[in-house]
């Protein structure tokens, strides 16, 4: 049962701790004033896979600066251009990827 709290706690996060079942508020309060760039960048991500790319780029661009590692900066603002190049050539096509 342990385990799927933390699912909804980690679901919560990403979509600003909207309707999770999760019964541990501490819990929620620890999530919600974290700012370590791990989560920012599982937001990113999952953003990412939801097709919200533009919050996805905030957020990776967001991980990048709260890192204190020059490698995962750099990992996070490539990802983060990377998907800013793609949204930027899915508009230039009417939206569309087969346009």
């Amino acid at each position: 049962m342990q385990g799927i709290c933390r699912s909804g706690v980690l679901i919560a996060l990403v979509f600003s701790l909207a309707g999770s079942d999760c019964r541990d508020s501490a819990a929620k309060r620890r999530i919600r004033g974290s700012t370590h760039h791990r989560l920012d960048a599982a937001r990113a991500h999952l953003l990412e896979r939801a097709g919200q790319h533009a919050e996805a780029i905030h957020y990776y661009r967001q991980a990048a600066q709260r890192t204190i590692s020059t490698p995962e900066q750099n990992y996070l603002l490539l990802h983060a251009a990377r998907l800013s190049d793609s949204l930027k050539q899915q508009t230039s096509f009417g939206g569309s990827k087969f346009s």
